[in-house]
């Protein structure tokens, strides 16, 4: 139907897999059943007229959701010379029209957007900011342990929502303006940072002087965060966010009068605003600076709050919002082409604009599906799907209010017809659910056999590289390398030893590096030269960042006994009897000869020995450092 804000869900299913080809056969099950039930009414079926009718898809452009596209576009255009009136005398333009499907970005997943680009760049402030590194964004780290701690859904055990409620109704405040993270998805961030702003004052004075030195760790948290100024600003710029950008935006994408292509002219004037707040943020953070005068702005006493002038913050606070709108700036690039100048949405024409007339703005309606789906099966448990499906649907699409609208004879032919197609149903739905266990299941042996593969190939890959190393032998020095470089003459010869020195100790010798590349032999599809690789190696055997190799991880006694030639290259302490004394020894291991079982041994600058230097260890004559 034309009206944006009547929608229904064709079905809930359960799938093998996310992949967008497991996707596509879920949907024709769904159709083939809505066929059956048609055939049961006497009816035609209308399977291929409710792909027909499909022309315009919305999702948040996940890889798998641009193929399940791509799949649902081959489908559809498989099917329209067949049902299709008159298609063989149609032109090949009204052919392309009728094939051609509109694909949309849902306007809430890019509120979505907003929040995961918000994180990374106060991430990157923040590390400015407090001059030290930032694994995560301490103002995010804020909003979501104030929520814990204060709102009556977050923490059961550490939280004192109840206590803080009371409190804050003694200073005349009797909304608290947060809302919980769990059920909550979009501009939850943006939203509870600027309550968290407008309580940060009451939290302290509540913290210190209800609990004081008795707060549990969770309110010593917030607290803590609380009282630095860096995260209070980075609350304060999202909150002012939310107020005058994304509270707005949402609002606007809710208005049933609009449509998803009278979005390209907000969006394109919300992405001009970024780009000029990301270099003067100022008004913005006094209030006056708006996203567009058609949206309305709350002007509570969050707002107020949020504009008013504060020596600590003002400036940081500046310097949050044009970090933030660079960000927004780019994800909006990114997520917003289509509907931004030179975008295919950008600009259109009376046909398109009607054939897009029943698109939504966003997919509230299958997100709400999905949230009913969490509710109930924490619930209902042990609910099958099909009962879960069928409790949604109706509840959806309003399944009671249609019946009511038949007469008492074909009410009663509809729920006959129900009756008699739900064993049918209820059977479908088992053999789909053995399918779909016998794949997994398959799926999982599948996985077994390949990591037993990969097993197998990586042992039988250390054994070729323990024999070919043992020709070469293992280079532990730079003057090691010199001198076998020296004994090779064509250039590929010399490559490969390069290659299998590194590989022999990434692959056998487990070395690591804080700079994986020096394990690679090419970068961006050209090869390492000679020059290159011999550096790498150099830098893997002489880690001036770390201790070396083979301090960090000496081969046990049972590994040598196993691979004697991991002892090639080790550092050794050896004893021996001089004088009726013990005396021990440095060395360095440099060959191991496999018919005699002797190594070859340096002491010192240049004395060689020959020893048997298994037994020496096994006896605790010889020491591995």
């Amino acid at each position: 139907v034309k009206d944006s804000s009547t929608t229904y869900s064709l079905g809930l299913r359960q799938v093998f897999s996310g992949a967008a080809k497991d996707t596509l056969e879920t949907l024709r099950e769904i159709l083939d059943d809505i066929d059956a039930v048609q055939l049961k009414l006497g009816r035609e079926a209308v399977s291929s007229k409710i792909v027909m009718q499909i022309k315009n898809t919305m999702s948040d452009r996940h890889a798998a959701e641009k193929a399940f596209n791509e799949l649902l576009h081959d489908f559809r255009a498989d099917i329209l010379p067949i049902i299709a009136e008159n298609w063989s005398n149609m032109t090949d333009e009204e052919k392309e029209q009728l094939t051609r499907m509109n694909n949309f970005f849902c306007g809430l997943h890019f509120l979505v957007g907003l929040a995961d680009s918000a994180e990374e760049a106060l991430k990157q402030w923040e590390a400015q900011c407090l001059g030290e590194l930032v694994t995560s964004s301490g103002t995010q780290r804020l909003v979501r342990t104030a929520c814990k701690a204060f709102h009556h859904r977050g923490s059961q055990q550490s939280g004192c929502s109840a206590s803080f409620r009371t409190y804050l109704r003694r200073h005349g405040i009797y909304r608290i303006p947060l809302a919980a993270f769990i059920g909550n998805r979009f501009n939850i961030l943006f939203y509870d940072a600027a309550g968290v702003h407008y309580l940060k004052d009451h939290m302290i004075e509540y913290i210190e002087s209800v609990h004081g030195h008795q707060a549990n760790r969770l309110l010593q948290a917030v607290l803590d965060d609380l009282k630095q100024s860096v995260y209070i600003s980075g609350c304060r710029a999202l909150g002012l966010v939310d107020k005058a950008v994304t509270g707005p935006l949402w609002r606007k994408l809710e208005e049933s009068n609009i449509s998803v292509l009278d979005m390209s002219t907000y969006y394109t004037e919300m992405k001009a605003k970024f780009d000029l707040w990301s270099i003067d943020s100022h008004a913005f953070a006094e209030g006056t600076a708006y996203i567009t005068n058609d949206i309305p702005i709350h002007k509570d006493d969050v707002w107020t709050a949020l504009v008013a002038s504060n020596d600590v913050t003002d400036t940081l606070t500046v310097e949050a919002l044009q970090i933030l709108f660079n960000s927004f700036s780019i994800t909006t690039q990114r997520l917003l082409i289509d509907h931004l100048p030179g975008g295919i949405y950008s600009s259109y024409d009376n046909d398109l604009y009607e054939e897009v007339a029943s698109v939504p703005t966003t997919n509230v309606s299958p997100e709400r599906d999905f949230a009913m789906l969490d509710r109930l099966m924490r619930e209902k448990p042990n609910a099958t799907v099909i009962a879960l499906e069928s409790i949604i649907l109706y509840s959806h699409n309003k399944t009671s209010n249609w019946l009511d609208q038949k007469g008492s004879e074909e009410k009663e032919t509809l729920l006959e017809a129900a009756r008699s197609l739900a064993p049918v149903m209820r059977k479908k739905f088992k053999e789909r659910r053995e399918v779909i266990e016998a794949r997994s299941a398959a799926a999982i042996q599948k996985k077994k056999e390949e990591i037993q593969r990969k097993q197998l190939q990586a042992v039988k890959e250390k054994e070729i590289l323990t024999k070919e190393i043992e020709k070469l032998h293992l280079w532990t020095c730079q003057a090691d390398i010199t001198n076998g470089l020296a004994q090779l003459s064509r250039k590929s010869d010399k490559l490969q030893a390069l290659k299998l020195q590194i590989k022999f100790r990434d692959k056998v010798l487990n070395q690591t590096h804080s700079d994986k590349s020096l394990f690679r032999f090419s970068h961006k599809g050209k090869q390492h030269t000679v020059d290159h690789l011999t550096k790498n190696l150099c830098e893997l055997i002489g880690d001036t960042g770390a201790p070396s190799l083979f301090e960090q991880v000496p081969p046990s006694l049972e590994m040598i006994m196993i691979q004697p030639e991991l002892l090639i290259g080790q550092q050794i302490k050896h004893r021996f009897e001089v004088d009726k004394r013990l005396v021990w020894y440095d060395g360095r291991v440099t060959e191991l000869d496999k018919d005699t079982g002797l190594f070859e041994v340096i002491y010192g600058e240049n004395e060689v020995c020959h020893f048997n230097l298994l037994e020496d260890l096994e006896n605790g004559d010889l020491q591995v450092i």
